[in-house]
């Protein structure tokens, strides 16, 4: 069981879709917001430019929760990614 959760929106995103971070309440203290907001909007923009065609979603959610299999877990609108990696010194 990993909730509650608290959720942030990237207000400063100039992508089409809305950008939003899920954590654990617990762990919000440890997000570094800027940081990963600045890594998704740079990835939506790389990709967008790689492939020619705009993100075919309508949001990005980035999930962060405490154990999962694996480094990160992608479905359609949403990655989900070990807590380990909402803070670089983490």
């Amino acid at each position: 069981f990993a909730g509650p959760f608290a959720c942030i929106e990237d207000k400063k995103s100039k992508q089409k879709v809305p950008l939003r971070i899920f954590t654990r309440k617990s762990m919000f203290n440890q997000l570094e917001e800027k940081s990963i907001f600045g890594t998704a909007r740079r990835g939506l923009d790389f990709y967008s430019q790689y492939f020619g065609l705009d993100y075919p979603f309508s949001k990005l959610d980035l999930v962060f929760v405490p154990d999962i299999t694996y480094e990160a877990l992608s479905t359609q609108g949403c990655i989900s990614f070990k807590e380990k990696f909402l803070n670089p010194k983490f």
